[in-house]
């Protein structure tokens, strides 16, 4: 979780506080304590308040200090709850720093970094007010430059947390004003196409879901990156709303927006993890998994670099992985990952997704040995990292790992835990029989992914992808066994009623199997 920005420390640098001479301290507190205090909020490092905290608990006494003197007044009041704020989450005290912090912002409306800690802390806490935090900040803040600056200091991570919770059910309403409030804010800003799109396809399809085409219509018009726009193309769902021209000039349109787009984000924030994966992932999806490796690699080869970018960071090296994957260099892709994971999962628990992901690489190098006794160790072992979603390719890669390497009775029993539990990873049980060649199963559980819930993700899965390098083995079988069953009558009844397939300009590397 990143805390401060350089928006939110030039804000908290330029709150006033009145300079120590200007009043005297009142008689419930020692003017030899108040100047001690004074001096040291005076000199108040605020990023280490975040990073040590026995140093958050030493300033917290000497903002309490100057609290029961008369500093504590006029214009420095304000400053000084800031800092208390600031103290009391540094010093773990998180729901006492989101009480303050919600009556602050409610004292200053407009001040975007006490909303922004109003909202960062509500997510914190697991507060049920979060939305209602940052639809606050929404009405309260008219600046342009200061809604700008909240937007910069609300990372991608705050938001997934914030937004999960309104999955589960499945709370079309709050999504709906969730995907709303982030677009009026302009959250993520103009570096990241594909967010913004992916949230006007949230907002679109809620309104759909209601017949209000009037309002589904100009989202699913705005929309310019490519994956939603194959989304709109391929799925029977948004043919009310998507325009009449014609598919494959619409599909090449994104493709060189998200082109442009990356690119020049990129080149606005070159050491912004999450922006150079947007360009590599693109990079890959036209097969030019070269030119993605070359972005990726001097960064994911300096571990220094990747620790201090956290989970972002190791999304770079397993971007880099794939790439080598691509470029047939897949024991390359083995050894960048092991080097990774050698970081420590008790240390770092998001590595559970790399871990569960170089599972699938040491397939595809042809390890199958190493693969099905890793995926057994991550499931056995390691299962308290992963989420049942997680949970379910680890299996899958027991699966795949036991079946390529010609030992499809020890893949069985992994296979009964993936077909007990489908709906926490339908795509995972559909590869994992497509491993265990059980084409009648894998044919089943397609159609009962095109039926469901997710029939747009199993349509994407499905599309014939035209460009990028040839598939390792391991995946070439894999894909002939998937257009073998996708020519079925059943499956193509089941695609007709949901969406078509097209041929499209776009890497199957990139794009995954199904």
């Amino acid at each position: 979780m990143r805390i401060i920005t350089a928006a939110l420390a030039a804000a908290i640098a330029a709150s006033a506080f009145p300079a120590m001479a200007a009043q005297q301290p009142s008689s419930t507190v020692s003017a030899q304590a108040t100047e001690k205090a004074l001096d040291a909020i005076g000199a108040i490092d605020t990023e280490r308040l975040f990073e040590d905290k026995s140093y958050a608990q030493q300033m917290l006494v000497h903002v309490e200090t100057v609290r029961r003197s008369s500093h504590y007044s006029g214009d420095g009041k304000l400053h000084i709850d800031r800092l208390r704020m600031l103290a009391l989450i540094g010093s773990g005290q998180a729901k006492e720093a989101y009480a303050l912090a919600t009556q602050l912002a409610k004292t200053a409306p407009g001040e975007f970094d006490l909303h922004y800690f109003a909202f960062l802390l509500a997510v914190e806490t697991g507060s049920e007010r979060a939305l209602d935090e940052l639809e606050f900040a929404d009405r309260s803040i008219a600046s342009k430059d200061d809604r700008a600056r909240l937007v910069e200091s609300i990372d991608s991570d705050t938001v997934q947390r914030f937004r999960q919770r309104f999955y589960q059910p499945k709370d079309k309403a709050r999504i709906a004003r969730s995907a709303q409030v982030l677009l009026n804010l302009g959250w993520p800003g103009p570096n990241k196409l594909e967010f913004i799109d992916a949230l006007r396809m949230e907002l679109a399809e809620v309104h759909l879901e209601k017949g209000d085409i009037a309002r589904a219509k100009p989202l699913v018009f705005a929309v310019q990156s490519t994956r939603p726009v194959l989304q709109i193309l391929v799925s029977r769902k948004w043919d009310p709303v998507r325009d009449s021209g014609d598919s494959h000039e619409r599909l090449a349109q994104a493709i060189a927006a998200s082109d442009e787009a990356s690119e020049r984000a990129l080149l606005a924030v070159p050491d912004d993890p999450e922006i150079l994966l947007l360009r590599a992932q693109f990079l890959r999806s036209v097969g030019k998994s070269a030119e993605a490796l070359e972005l990726l690699l001097p960064k994911a080869e300096n571990l220094e670099w990747v620790k201090e970018q956290g989970e972002n960071g190791f999304w770079v090296v397993n971007e880099a992985a794939y790439a080598l994957v691509d470029l047939k260099r897949e024991k390359d892709a083995v050894s960048l990952m092991q080097k990774l994971l050698a970081l420590g999962l008790p240390e770092n628990p998001s590595l559970i997704s790399m871990a569960i992901n170089s599972v699938g690489i040491m397939v595809d190098a042809g390890d199958f040995k190493g693969a099905s006794e890793y995926a057994v160790t991550l499931a056995t072992k390691e299962a308290d990292y992963a989420s049942p979603y997680g949970l379910m390719w680890m299996w899958e890669g027991a699966v795949c790992g036991y079946s390529f390497g010609g030992n499809p009775q020890a893949a069985q029993p992994w296979l009964v835990k993936l077909k007990a539990n489908e709906k926490d990873n339908r795509a995972a049980l559909t590869r994992a029989l497509l491993c265990a060649n059980d084409t009648d199963g894998a044919a089943a559980s397609l159609i009962r992914r095109l039926e469901g819930d997710a029939a747009d993700d199993a349509l994407i899965a499905l599309q014939d992808y035209s460009a990028g390098p040839d598939l390792p083995a391991t995946k070439r079988t894999l894909e002939t066994r998937m257009r073998e069953i996708v020519l079925r009558p059943d499956v193509q009844a089941a695609i007709a009623k949901k969406g078509r397939v097209m041929k499209v300009p776009l890497s199957r590397i990139y794009w995954g199997l199904f």
